[in-house]
């Protein structure tokens, strides 16, 4: 059986960069509001945006903490490995609309979009459709398998 601790770490090293970024936007926000104080009053309600924004990778990543739980009790194509991987699958899709509802909202709140904020746009746009697509795919694997199991359980 491999071990699990390479995706926990990875995992672990995701939330501690998510945190690490908030305390850096605040910072940033900080910064923005004092180089651009026409767009000073839109800096608390654009950073609680951002940073509500990270929540549905947080329920991800404790959903995948959850299903490595189950992958290291042997319990990988149980239903609630299943549960797991369907959770962490939706939770992505949300960012992937949060992102991009996200950026159409800035854009007409602020009325500027420079080019560098629409490629990082689209470069977590991406990420986060890949993944949740990942996720599919790997809970229709686990789905396929459950329901063989089953099978097997019935004529044995």
């Amino acid at each position: 059986m491999r071990s699990t601790t390479t995706p926990r770490l990875v995992l672990t090293a995701l939330v501690l960069g998510v945190a690490l970024g908030c305390a850096w936007l605040h910072q940033q926000s900080l910064e923005a509001a004092r180089n651009w104080p026409e767009l000073a009053h839109l800096r608390v309600p654009l950073l609680v945006a951002v940073v509500a924004g990270f929540l549905p990778v947080l329920a991800a990543v404790g959903q995948l903490l959850r299903l490595l739980g189950l992958v290291d009790a042997g319990e990988a194509t149980s239903p609630q490995a299943l549960r797991a991987l369907r959770r962490a699958r939706r939770s992505v899709a949300v960012l992937a609309a949060y992102l991009a509802v996200g950026l159409l909202g800035f854009w007409a709140v602020v009325g500027l979009l420079h080019v560098t904020l629409l490629l990082a746009w689209a470069v977590a746009e991406v990420a986060a459709v890949a993944a949740s697509t990942a996720l599919g795919r790997a809970e229709r694997a686990c789905a396929a398998s459950l329901a063989q199991r089953r099978e097997v359980q019935l004529t044995a």
